[in-house]
């Protein structure tokens, strides 16, 4: 199921790379964890309405516009 919506299962450690990032750029320990996930695959665009991913530098943020649109809008 994971390759029909080519997902991909990542594996760590991230716990180490995420206190570095939580203490730089002030984050809670889970927002941490998906960043240090996101630089071990090189993902640099995410989509959520947590503003706290603006202040994560080469992070492109995507937010929802509209839940009945379904645009997304570039926050970064």
């Amino acid at each position: 199921m994971l390759r029909a919506m080519n997902l991909k299962i990542i594996s760590g450690p991230f716990f180490p790379e995420s206190l570095i990032l939580m203490q730089e750029y002030h984050l809670l320990i889970t927002d941490a964890v998906h960043i240090a996930a996101m630089n071990k695959e090189k993902i640099t665009h995410i989509a959520s309405n947590d503003n706290d991913f603006s202040r994560v530098s080469g992070l492109s943020v995507w937010k929802p516009e509209s839940v009945t649109t379904g645009y997304l809008i570039h926050d970064h």
